[in-house]
């Protein structure tokens, strides 16, 4: 697992770097690190009938950032992500109470076409592309009538694709953004529940 990580996380990078260079003369690299606030949930059927709600999280990594021109980048990024959901449920005619709260962390492979609207001192910025992502853990706590229980998750899907939509700006050192990643495929075998995440990340050009 961590020998396919690591030719992943290679060919990723190199794929970007290689990329700017064929487009445009005009490439400007700079790798840098981010660091984040997730706010994750699930969508789907399933995810509707546990009353699925949002939990906060976390995620930081590395980013390689490659300028085609004035107006067009491309962004790769190893990242470690914090996703999951907060369920719960009641059953009336038992009086049963159950909430759970369910925690999936990942290493995340982002690699986004970012568009600059301007080419100033503060640059905003939109984003869109995939992710492949490689879960790492998958945890569980929770409560039923106040008893408590906790385990790890199985039938755990081990990679997601998914797809990221944002935006920000970007500054000589500085950049910060908030963008969407929603699931593609389902967490779970035979369960229809989809990561569905929130990210508020800044960044630090090294």
């Amino acid at each position: 697992m961590k020998k396919t990580i690591s030719a992943f996380s290679f060919v990723l990078l190199s794929f970007s770097i290689s990329m700017a260079q064929i487009m445009s003369p005009f490439q400007k690299s700079f790798f840098g690190v981010k660091v984040g606030g997730n706010f994750s949930s699930y969508y789907g059927s399933d995810a509707k009938d546990a009353n699925a709600k949002g939990r906060f999280s976390y995620c930081f990594g590395l980013y390689n950032t490659n300028r085609i021109n004035e107006t067009v980048a491309i962004e790769a990024e190893l990242l470690y992500t914090d996703k999951g959901a907060k369920l719960s449920s009641y059953d009336p005619y038992y009086n049963i109470s159950h909430n759970e709260e369910q925690q999936l962390s990942y290493l995340q492979f982002p690699l986004l076409l970012r568009l600059y609207t301007t080419e100033e001192l503060i640059s905003p910025f939109l984003e869109v592309g995939p992710t492949v992502a490689v879960n790492t853990s998958a945890k569980y706590k929770g409560d039923i009538n106040g008893e408590s229980y906790s385990g790890t998750l199985s039938h755990v899907n081990k990679t997601e694709i998914t797809f990221i939509v944002g935006g920000g700006f970007e500054t000589t050192k500085f950049n910060c953004g908030l963008r969407y990643d929603f699931g593609t495929s389902d967490i779970r075998d035979h369960v229809s529940a989809k990561n569905s995440t929130y990210q508020l990340q800044a960044g630090y050009k090294l």
